[in-house]
């Protein structure tokens, strides 16, 4: 993964793999797409008072301009609080998918309470994206509360509409840190990869 520094606003590099011999490989190479912020907090600040700003070490992308995932592309993470009413929960079982709706929205990908101190990725789906497809997204999260680091990781798993949509959608999707007190948002990362088949991840 390439890196590089970018004063104030971040900026994603894309570069394009082509696919190898070996299926297994080629689909990885193919479909695989990730992002790296780092997000700080002053320690003098109120609760949700952030600053955002890049981490030269993690930041970077790959994707392919042909794969699947140019139809479902991260855009964004924000700071924030988990909104109400409480979003749903994007499930974090592989045979069980939650169904994408055909209208943008929230979700959580894991259980959160209005106003605690959150952490969000924006995603873009746009027409031409497979339909009845489930895609796995994996985050891992590095924070401090109270002088203390934790680390939260996980995956959730969606499954796109049974018909393609008829105009972009856009989805914000929420980590609740599980407090409403202050929080450093150490590192965030997020990886977006196709599925082989519904219920069947790599």
């Amino acid at each position: 993964m390439q890196a590089r520094a970018v004063p104030g606003v971040g900026k994603r590099r894309t570069r394009t793999r082509t696919p190898s011999s070996r299926p297994r490989a080629a689909f990885r190479g193919l479909v695989t797409a990730g992002v790296a912020l780092l997000v700080l907090v002053s320690g003098f600040a109120a609760a949700a008072s952030f600053h955002v700003g890049l981490s030269p070490e993690n930041l970077g992308a790959e994707s392919s301009k042909t794969g699947f995932l140019t139809h479902w592309q991260f855009v964004g993470a924000a700071r924030g609080t988990t909104p109400a009413p409480v979003p749903r929960v994007w499930s974090a079982a592989v045979a069980t998918p939650t169904r994408l709706p055909r209208a943008s929205g929230t979700a959580l990908v894991r259980a959160g309470v209005t106003g605690h101190t959150a952490a969000s990725w924006t995603f873009n789906e746009t027409v031409g994206i497979g339909v009845s497809t489930e895609i796995v997204i994996e985050y891992t999260v590095n924070y401090v509360v109270g002088g203390i680091p934790h680390t939260a990781a996980g995956s959730v798993f969606v499954e796109t509409q049974r018909r393609a949509p008829a105009g972009p959608l856009t989805f914000t999707v929420y980590w609740d840190s599980g407090t409403a007190a202050a929080v450093t948002i150490v590192s965030l990362l997020e990886v977006s990869q196709l599925c082989s088949a519904v219920g069947v991840c790599p």
